[in-house]
């Protein structure tokens, strides 16, 4: 019963926000949708990730997702007309350092979690992200919430928090 209320009070925030958002400009919509595929990409690759880990060693398999997702990136770049070029150097610093910071960091923490704790629990606590975000943003950024992304970050939280305890 805990998982399924954690899974409910996210699913809950979701809807909140999305409800905000369009209250308040119908372009974020679009957002919003891409972001819920993004959700549901996420949790259809740690599911997946967590039968492929049963046969697989953990670098071992960082290296056959991250090299996929190379080359799909650069296929989808070729086929989009991206440049891979020309951009300013500070650019190119952001670049790497995404490569670094939530790549090789935080996805492959997803990765070795996803053996451990049940993928569930993993996905689920991918929401937490935007609330992190949200919070940086506000503390560096001096970036504003509205009261409805407050409570629907409240929600995550306890979506979360509800999810962990019922395991």
């Amino acid at each position: 019963p805990g998982i399924l209320s954690g899974l409910a009070f996210a699913l809950l925030r979701s809807i909140i926000i999305t409800i905000w958002d369009v209250n308040i400009l119908c372009s974020k919509v679009w957002g919003d949708i891409l972001a819920i595929l993004a959700a549901f990409s996420a949790a259809a690759y740690l599911f997946t990730g967590r039968s492929m880990r049963k046969e697989l060693e953990y670098f071992p398999y960082l290296y056959i997702i991250y090299t996929y997702a190379c080359l799909f990136l650069f296929l989808l770049s070729l086929i989009t007309g991206q440049d891979f070029y020309g951009f300013e150097k500070q650019n190119y610093l952001y670049f790497i350092s995404l490569a670094l910071g939530p790549t090789l960091v935080g996805h492959s923490i997803l990765n070795y979690s996803v053996r451990k704790v049940p993928a569930t629990i993993v996905s689920l606590s991918i929401l937490l992200e935007p609330v992190l975000t949200t919070i940086i943003a506000w503390l560096l950024l001096g970036e504003g919430i509205s009261w409805m992304t407050l409570a629907g970050g409240l929600f995550i939280l306890s979506g979360v928090y509800r999810a962990i305890n019922g395991l």
